[in-house]
């Protein structure tokens, strides 16, 4: 009888706790992201980065300012808001979230998703005066 049992429940249930690892195990094995990650990720315009919901989610935790822009945040020089505010700010640590050619709507849908974590935070945004141009 016990056999017959495990026969019919026993892969059910195997399955089950080979999904609740698949989808919980990674995150509490390798403990999360590291402040290195998120320090190199800070200023970094890569894919990674960008869509990186638990390095971004983490830089808000620990007090980052994040810069939303787009190719405006592309280019390096002594005006840079990354260059500008740890020269002058140095209570300031930046992130940058954007990279050449996002769209407003990938800003909100990131604000949207930091959520909770932006509450009672400051944050800055830059348009390029072209994105305000009136269409003709």
């Amino acid at each position: 009888m016990k056999k017959k049992l495990w026969m019919t429940f026993g892969p059910i249930l195997v399955a089950l706790l080979l999904f609740s690892f698949i989808l919980f195990g990674p995150s509490a094995i390798f403990g999360g992201v590291s402040e290195q990650a998120v320090r190199d990720s800070a200023t970094s315009m890569n894919q990674t980065s960008l869509q990186g919901n638990i390095l971004q989610k983490r830089a808000m935790e620990e007090n980052y300012l994040p810069l939303f822009g787009s190719s405006e945040l592309s280019r390096l020089s002594a005006f840079h808001p990354s260059v500008f505010l740890g020269k002058y700010e140095p209570t300031y640590k930046t992130y940058l979230m954007g990279r050449p050619g996002t769209q407003s709507l990938q800003h909100f849908l990131d604000a949207n998703m930091l959520g909770d974590s932006l509450k009672g935070k400051k944050l800055c945004s830059f348009y390029h005066r072209n994105g305000l141009n009136k269409m003709v």
